[in-house]
């Protein structure tokens, strides 16, 4: 037996166009009585598309230039006297103004060459160009993270400097999404520019630096260590 409105083809009536796309199923113009219709696809059912992953709802997009390039700390000119001019001294040329004892904690030590992230964070809080800088790079005050472009311990390349060249702003859920590494995905986040202030200062530090090292007082007893146990 026919159900209602169903002719011996399998073909309903359609009330209007915009139903056909609604009902997911394919589409036939006209039927014998030159009318619109709907034909029903009895081979198989209509599969919705597959949603985002939870990867792909986290993926911070890729942001506009002029955001890219107001997050790079080191081309703010406001905040760069600020950190020349400082109470505590120059953290541009020095960066390491406070270091904490040869025995103590490595976690300490950390902490203590992570000041320059306190004081940038003090004035993009508390100055009216801070809260100026925030506003063009598109980061608000609740959610202000001070990433470093090349991690203090990356997973790939080792470890990293402490520097204004390598500083940048971002949104804290942004900087656990890229963790310790500095992916591709992160590097086409940031912007060229930015990559590229980092990495040329760290490869400046290893080649200026690298000649002055004392390897006996450094890590001659540590290197023994390592090849007898």
């Amino acid at each position: 037996m026919l159900r209602q409105n169903e002719t011996a083809e399998g073909i309903l009536r359609a009330p209007a166009h915009g139903a056909e796309e609604a009902a997911g199923v394919q589409v036939e113009r006209v039927d014998q009585h030159d009318e619109p219709v709907l034909r029903i696809d009895r081979r198989r059912g209509t599969e919705p598309e597959p949603g985002p992953s939870p990867t792909d709802l986290k993926r911070p997009a890729i942001p506009d230039l002029d955001v890219q390039e107001a997050r790079i700390l080191f081309r703010n000119s406001a905040l760069l006297r600020h950190l020349r001019t400082h109470s505590d001294g120059d953290w541009v040329k020095n960066p390491q103004r406070k270091v904490a004892g040869k025995h103590t904690l490595p976690k300490t030590k950390d902490r203590k060459a992570d000041s320059i992230k306190k004081v940038v964070r003090d004035w993009l809080l508390t100055t009216p160009q801070g809260k100026r800088a925030l506003a063009a790079a598109d980061v608000a005050e609740g959610e202000l993270s001070i990433d470093r472009v090349l991690a203090r311990h990356d997973k790939q390349h080792g470890m990293s400097l402490n520097c204004i060249y390598n500083l940048y702003l971002m949104p804290v859920r942004h900087n656990s999404y890229f963790g310790d590494t500095c992916s591709a995905e992160k590097r086409a986040y940031i912007g060229e520019r930015a990559y590229k202030l980092a990495r040329e200062a760290h490869d400046a530090f290893v080649r200026d630096r690298e000649g002055d090292y004392d390897w006996d007082a450094a890590f001659a007893k540590r290197a023994l260590f390592i090849v007898s146990t």
